[in-house]
C-alpha cells in the first residue's frame, strides 16, 4: 500500500522511494484500468461459453455422461447434435401423433446407444451422422409422399 502524508503531499513507497500524489493517483488510476479488463476478460470468457451452451441441443451446465461432456468440449460434434435435433424437430412436426411417440422412442434408443460411446469422438460422431442420415431418409419418404 501506498502511505501518504497529508501535510507533506509525498509518501514513500515499500522500497522507501518518495511518491507525490499525482504518482500515487496515476497507480490507483493503473490498478482501476486493470482491474477493469480482468473483469472484462472474465465477462468475454463467460459469454463464450454460454454461447458454447446454446450451441447443443440439451443444457451443457447439466451434462453429466462422458459423452454429453464431450459433445459439449467439441464444436464439430455441438452442430452436429443440432443438425440432429434441427431434423428431428422438422421430421416430428410433419408426422401424425403415432409416429411421432415412435420417433420419440427411437431417438430414446439412439440416446443411450450414443452413450455407450464414452468419450469416445469418433463413435459420437459416426453415431450422429448415422442417426442424421436416418432421419434424412425419414424426410425424404414424407416429403416424397406429399
Amino acid at each position: 500500500m501506498i502511505e501518504t502524508d497529508d501535510t507533506k503531499h509525498q509518501g514513500r513507497t515499500r522500497t522507501g522511494g518518495p511518491v507525490t500524489m499525482w504518482r500515487a493517483a496515476r497507480l490507483r488510476h493503473a490498478a482501476l484500468i486493470g482491474l477493469l479488463a480482468a473483469g472484462l476478460l472474465a465477462f468475454l470468457i463467460t459469454g463464450s461459453g454460454i454461447r458454447q451452451l446454446k450451441a447443443q441441443s440439451f443444457n451443457c451446465r447439466y451434462a453429466r455422461h462422458p459423452d454429453e461432456r464431450a459433445i459439449c468440449h467439441d464444436p464439430l460434434l455441438g452442430r452436429l447434435d443440432e443438425e440432429l435435433a434441427s431434423m428431428y424437430r422438422r421430421l416430428l412436426l410433419r408426422l401424425p401423433k403415432a409416429e411421432g411417440a415412435q420417433l420419440y422412442k427411437e431417438e430414446d434408443v439412439f440416446v443411450t446407444l450414443r452413450s455407450r460411446c464414452g468419450a469416445q469422438r469418433a463413435c459420437i460422431e459416426e453415431s450422429y451422422r448415422r442417426r442424421i442420415r436416418e432421419l434424412n431418409e425419414a424426410l425424404g419418404r414424407i416429403s416424397g409422399g406429399l
